[in-house]
């Protein structure tokens, strides 16, 4: 939460100063890395239920960036996904 919000206020910084719409992520001491390995065990508890014949598994609301990295785990683990809600979640 902390790094999020971090890159939260240099993206608007950066838009502040440039006047434009910027993407940007941090990555401090690794956080990205232990994201990952967080979304990937995340995933992998989805799957597991799956395979215990549930029909879906949900997983909490994230953003559009921890999304993408969600379905591309899900593919490399031969698995489909799809992101559903209303908003940026």
């Amino acid at each position: 939460d902390t790094v999020q919000a971090l890159q939260e206020l240099t993206r608007l910084a950066v838009q502040n100063a440039t006047g434009r719409f910027s993407r940007l992520i941090l990555d401090i001491g690794g956080s990205r890395d232990a994201r990952q390995r967080q979304l990937e065990n995340l995933v992998d508890r989805a799957i597991q239920r799956l395979e215990e014949g549930a029909s879906q598994a949900s997983l909490p609301a994230m953003s559009s960036y921890e999304r993408k990295l969600v379905h591309d785990i899900a593919a490399d683990r031969g698995y489909a996904s799809e992101s559903f809600g209303e908003g940026a979640d």
